[in-house]
């Protein structure tokens, strides 16, 4: 019999260790949370608007206004206010998870040699961590199903430093990678070369297994970019049992994470094995609430992208008004 202790595991939840845990005080203590940083972001956004008057009437008057005065005194209760609905958002998702997935855990964890090293072929002492054992448990007791049982996993290429390019097909890797998009590739491969079929598919799910694991986006149109060996690519098999958005949701969720830092190897850098990919397990809700999932990640691609628009015309008219005062003062 082994057993493996846990210095770390021994702290007791610190959020709502004096909150009366039942279900409807916990939902009444994160809707006060959240009320209270939808009122301050309110708050924020009606004095963003009345600096965005300031500015517009400092404009209209050719800057004889102190604007820079003005807007600093605008601007540093805005930043203030919305600090604070941070926080309190943060604390409504800390009272969430922790009530969702923690618990009093033991210090210790004891397992047979069975149950342990013949099981799983580790022996090291952080695999035992009760807080893994509690999150697979928790899965497994409510509709799941195996990762390599929704998808086909793609693999792709690693060409080597010597076929980048300063042109050609965009060569995307980790670092290119985030949740909301592909951002810009600086490394090209070449043209000539047969790519095709190694082009993302409008609706796959890109994975990073290497270095920076767990990064998941689902595709929202056909590309014609090249990954890196270090993100796969998941096509769903059967659209009606799990929506792409909803697992790239799910994959960049908690109960996720949590097996992909108990199965990941390397020291320096981090790799998760293809074989504990496709055995990842993944909570299925019901179709409705992932349509509604979907929807709600949509309306959020779409609004970040109108945002960076946005933020693109109110740069260039800022650079334009400052153009325009100071060819205004230069003639005066």
């Amino acid at each position: 019999m082994l057993v493996f202790p846990f210095s770390d595991c021994s702290k007791k939840p610190t959020i709502l260790k004096d909150y009366n845990f039942n279900p409807q005080s916990i939902q009444e203590h994160i809707a006060k949370h959240l009320q209270k940083s939808f009122t301050l972001r309110q708050q924020a956004h009606k004095e963003l608007e009345k600096a965005k008057l300031e500015v517009e009437r400092a404009c209209a008057w050719g800057g004889n206004i102190p604007l820079k005065c003005g807007l600093k005194k605008r601007l540093t209760p805005i930043k203030s206010l919305l600090k604070q609905a941070r926080l309190a958002y943060r604390y409504a998702e800390w009272v969430l998870l922790e009530t969702l997935l923690t618990h009093t855990p033991k210090n210790y964890t004891i397992k047979t040699f069975k149950e342990s090293f013949l099981k799983t072929r580790r022996l090291d002492v952080q695999y035992y961590q009760e807080k893994y054992t509690h999150n697979e448990n928790l899965i497994k007791s409510h509709p799941h199903a195996r990762l390599k049982d929704l998808v086909r996993i793609k693999k792709s290429i690693e060409p080597g430093s010597d076929a980048y390019k300063s042109v050609g097909v965009p060569f995307v890797r980790v670092s290119n990678l985030s949740p909301f998009d592909l951002s810009a590739s600086t490394i090209f491969l070449d043209p000539k070369r047969d790519l095709e079929s190694l082009y993302p598919k409008q609706n796959e799910v890109l994975f990073s297994k290497d270095g920076s694991i767990g990064i998941a986006y689902c595709v929202p149109q056909d590309l014609k970019v090249v990954l890196s060996s270090a993100i796969l690519r998941l096509e769903i098999k059967d659209c009606n049992i799990i929506s792409p958005h909803y697992l790239s949701l799910v994959l960049t969720s908690q109960v996720v994470k949590l097996q992909v830092e108990r199965e990941s190897i390397g020291s320096v850098i981090a790799h998760l094995k293809l074989s504990k990919i496709s055995n990842l397990l993944i909570p299925l809700l019901d179709q409705q609430i992932q349509q509604n999932i979907e929807i709600k990640l949509k309306k959020s691609a779409d609004l970040r992208t109108q945002s960076f628009k946005l933020l693109k015309r109110a740069k260039t008219e800022v650079e334009r008004q400052l153009t325009h005062q100071i060819k205004h003062s230069s003639h005066t």
